[in-house]
């Protein structure tokens, strides 16, 4: 750790995971259109994908499971009576052609579930 080989570590990892979570973000928006709403971030190694706020987010969930990508819907993250409706997705260990594949999956199963 002295000779800075943590900290290179953490760098490099950052980038990936952001390029990572870019490339989510791409092609959620190529693959679902308007159908969820990502907020910025400024890191992670997963992102909230918000759907409307009428949306049966765990319909949608068991939807896109069902389909063998893997997600929770949001609404059971909220203790109040207003949760936010959409999904969890998590990218740090996928890579991009598959998370091509995944959100090719995911909008077909969204659109399949009549979202």
């Amino acid at each position: 750790m002295d000779d800075g080989h943590y900290t290179s570590h953490i760098r490099r990892m950052r980038t990936l995971y952001a390029g990572r979570q870019q490339h989510l973000i791409d092609a959620l928006k190529r693959e679902t259109g308007t159908m969820f709403t990502v907020p910025k971030l400024e890191g992670g190694m997963q992102l909230a994908a918000y759907l409307s706020d009428d949306a049966d987010d765990v319909k949608a969930a068991e939807a896109v499971n069902a389909a063998r990508v893997l997600t929770t819907p949001l609404s059971g993250y909220y203790l109040k009576n207003a949760p936010k409706r959409g999904l969890y997705l998590g990218y740090a260990g996928v890579l991009e052609s598959d998370i091509d594949r995944a959100a090719k999956k995911l909008g077909r199963a969204m659109v399949d579930a009549g979202f």
